[in-house]
């Protein structure tokens, strides 16, 4: 790290660690200011994740008295803010690892040549950002020294319009006359193409490509993408999840699925090996497409489905369905079988329109946790002076056989309220780092523990009846 890098880490996290100690609610335009020329330094300096993150953080004192504001993210985003900066170098002074790449962050992702692909189409998914960007992923699989998944893109500024325009428009790739549409049910041989070291791949000026036949779900070679077992695939997937990044595909899983009926948040179905009960549901309230095929699908007990879905981790069981086989339903004859329930409408079955999604809490919580995370919000929001007293909730910790959980709330509490002599008697406030690093070791521990126990509660929930204790 020159010398740069580390300045604008230490201004991310002196301005990180001030808007913590005033909480939300007080930030001013001062402390947004300080924010977003810490990002600018960090721009400067080349360190696109902590100017991203001071950025998200700024975000806080303009949003927090509308209702776009969502204090768990607003949480999230100060502690990656907190923790870039500190494994940057920002920070009092003491051990700490030496900064990886995932620290420094992406700014333009580099392309490099892997010569020719012979891709075989996935299927398809909406994109819609909160930061205004929509469009168009299609994933697709190469067979070249194993199976490996890649996406082509078109996300660009625009609303959910856009995305229903890319799909049925033709691909930025290869000067190729196919669709999103088609390229999803089809396939392609390619050459010269560039890719990403995450497996984006990007047509260039020399890249060229031909259209080629597809392959079935059901058949070799993309048939030995769901011969691995649900629970290692989930263990895999929601491991990517929590990366800071990972290459694409990694999140997914492939499983084959019967529906049941239809469930809280979305349709209720049993994963064909094991019999594990699992709920395919919407990516968030405004997935109304996707909820709606669901629907359409729950109304069709007993219907074999194979599907390619993204586990959300912190709801075990709960699946967000990318595409599906589903032979036992009437579909066009150009679907191949296959839907992409975030862009395609299945054909109605009589049924009622569905509501605007149902948010559920996340099942299995730890109570101790819940509390603890509760207490780390409530000072993210109202600052230092938010900090409990007494040693009620310490003692609830222990008795709820969380001691580290209970330390570190002690570490935040004596930070937060520690008052220190000026040489004329008056009681001051401290500088703010040792209430940042106490509140940051406490959201670390507090994610850490939270991953633990979801890893637990997938592992629960899919490994099946017969599945042997851990």
């Amino acid at each position: 790290m020159d010398g740069d890098a580390r300045a604008a880490a230490a201004l991310a996290w002196a301005a990180g660690a001030r808007t913590l100690a005033a909480g939300v609610r007080a930030a001013g335009s001062s402390q947004r200011s300080e924010l977003l020329r810490a990002a600018a330094a960090a721009r400067a300096a080349r360190l696109p994740r902590l100017a991203a993150a001071c950025t998200a953080v700024a975000a806080g004192p303009r949003d927090h008295a509308t209702p776009a504001f969502a204090l768990a993210e607003y949480t999230a985003a100060l502690t990656g803010l907190l923790d870039t900066s500190w494994r940057l170098g920002g920070g009092p002074e003491g051990p700490r690892p030496a900064p990886t790449l995932a620290d420094v962050g992406i700014g333009r992702r580099s392309y490099t040549e892997v010569g020719s692909l012979r891709l075989y189409g996935l299927g398809c998914e909406r994109v819609l950002t909160a930061s205004g960007y929509a469009g168009v992923v299609t994933h697709a699989v190469s067979l070249g020294g194993g199976a490996r998944l890649w996406r082509i893109g078109d996300v660009a500024p625009g609303g959910p319009d856009r995305a229903a325009a890319v799909y049925g428009a033709g691909i930025a790739f290869g000067r190729s006359a196919l669709s999103h549409r088609d390229l999803g049910r089809s396939g392609m041989v390619a050459q010269r193409v560039a890719a990403s070291a995450d497996g984006r791949l990007s047509g260039g000026s020399a890249t060229t490509a031909a259209v080629s036949a597809g392959c079935a779900w059901d058949e070799e070679p993309l048939a030995g993408l769901w011969g691995r077992p649900l629970a290692d695939q989930v263990a895999a997937a929601v491991a990517a999840q929590a990366a800071p990044v990972h290459r694409t595909g990694d999140d997914l899983v492939f499983a084959d699925l019967t529906v049941t009926g239809e469930a809280e948040g979305g349709t209720a179905v049993v994963e064909a090996a094991t019999g594990a009960p699992l709920v395919l549901g919407p990516d968030g309230a405004q997935d109304l497409l996707r909820a709606r095929n669901l629907l359409r699908l729950a109304a069709e007990p007993g219907l074999a489905l194979r599907a390619v879905a993204r586990p959300v981790p912190e709801r075990p069981g709960f699946l967000v369905p990318v595409a599906v086989h589903a032979p036992g339903l009437p579909l066009p004859a150009a679907w191949k079988g296959r839907v992409n329930l975030s862009l395609d409408t299945l054909p109605s079955a009589g049924s009622a329109a569905p509501s605007r999604p149902r948010p559920t809490e996340p099942p299995g919580a730890d109570p101790g946790l819940g509390a603890l995370t509760r207490v780390l919000a409530r000072i993210a929001e109202a600052g230092r002076e938010a900090a409990p007293d007494g040693s009620a909730l310490p003692a609830r910790l222990r008795g709820h056989h969380l001691p580290t959980a209970a330390d570190v709330l002690g570490e935040v509490v004596g930070a937060a309220r520690e008052r220190r002599r000026t040489a004329t008697g008056e009681s001051v406030v401290p500088p703010p780092d040792r209430l940042a690093r106490a509140w940051l070791a406490a959201t670390t521990y507090l994610g850490a523990a939270h991953r633990h126990l979801r890893v637990l509660a997938w592992a629960e929930r899919v490994g099946g009846p017969h599945r042997p204790a851990a």
